[in-house]
């Protein structure tokens, strides 16, 4: 458990690479260290996920500690995101620039690079030696599939009808309009929720049309949000109560903060006294604005 500033990790004993070296405590300890504190000499800068980052300590070669200037209980989460994944140290003493080729990145998991054009499409194979699936998945050695081959198709439309069409056997982002005719023909959609920041509508508060906390305010509780999630949405977006996910650490459920006031006619959310007739705003937007 992380006491303050300190975390210690106990790693899997027999995990490596795909280019055959270990995933020990030093390399883990090196992970982070540029994570952490960037690498100029690489042109690796610090990751956006981790703050007050100080240093690491192997203290042998499945444990290693983690030392903060001061407390960053952001931590935990960042290590499970996709920037904090863990590649070996060769891939570490590539240069920015070289990293865009995803064949030059060497991970841990159950497949690898096998051939990339970049923008258009990335095609993956099993790694045959991998014995270190999640423990509670009874999975746990090579993946069942030979490969995969992914497709990168931006247009929402073609997307959807390679899947219905059996051009695809599976695509990444369906739109809430899309998801019926794909359970209509016997797929499956996984909405995970998000463990992080709600999708959200941010106003620069230096702005001279919003700087006035009560135009936000006035903007935020003449927004129906409910009616714009069931509007536009389905029931894999739930309407937020929070800037936070409620599966997010730190999460605290602000509902009462975010009603939709149904003003009266003929009045306003702000008028200061002595002012002329304000003007009046409206706005639409997503669930989870603030």
């Amino acid at each position: 458990m992380p006491i303050k500033t300190e975390y210690t990790f106990h790693l899997r004993k027999g995990v490596t690479f795909s280019d055959g070296t270990p995933l020990d405590a030093a390399a883990v300890a090196k992970n982070f260290d540029t994570y952490g504190l960037g690498d100029k000499a690489h042109r690796l800068p610090v990751s956006e996920v981790i703050n007050n980052y100080q240093r690491s300590e192997v203290i042998d070669p499945l444990t290693v500690k983690f030392y903060f200037n001061k407390p960053s209980p952001g931590f935990l989460q960042g290590t499970a995101t996709i920037g904090s994944g863990l590649v070996s140290l060769s891939t570490l003493q590539r240069n920015f620039e070289e990293l865009g080729d995803a064949r030059h990145i060497i991970g841990s998991g159950p497949f690898v690079v096998q051939d990339e054009k970049p923008g258009r499409e990335l095609t993956l194979v099993a790694r045959k030696d991998y014995q270190w699936g999640p423990k509670n998945i009874a999975q746990q050695g090579p993946a069942n599939l030979d490969g995969i081959t992914y497709i990168v198709t931006p247009e929402d439309s073609v997307r959807i009808g390679a899947l219905l069409a059996g051009q695809a056997g599976f695509i990444r982002q369906v739109q809430a309009y899309d998801e019926k005719q794909a359970t209509d023909q016997g797929f499956k959609i996984y909405a995970a929720p998000t463990r992080g920041v709600n999708d959200s509508l941010s106003f620069r508060p230096d702005n001279p049309l919003v700087a006035d906390l009560r135009v936000r305010q006035a903007l935020l509780h003449a927004t129906n949000a409910r009616q714009v999630v069931e509007t536009l949405f389905s029931a894999n977006y739930p309407q937020a109560t929070s800037v936070l996910a409620s599966s997010a650490a730190g999460y605290v459920n602000l509902s009462d903060k975010l009603t939709f006031d149904q003003p009266k006619p003929g009045s306003c959310w702000m008028t200061p006294a002595g002012s002329p007739p304000p003007t009046v705003f409206a706005a639409k937007t997503v669930s989870g604005w603030r």
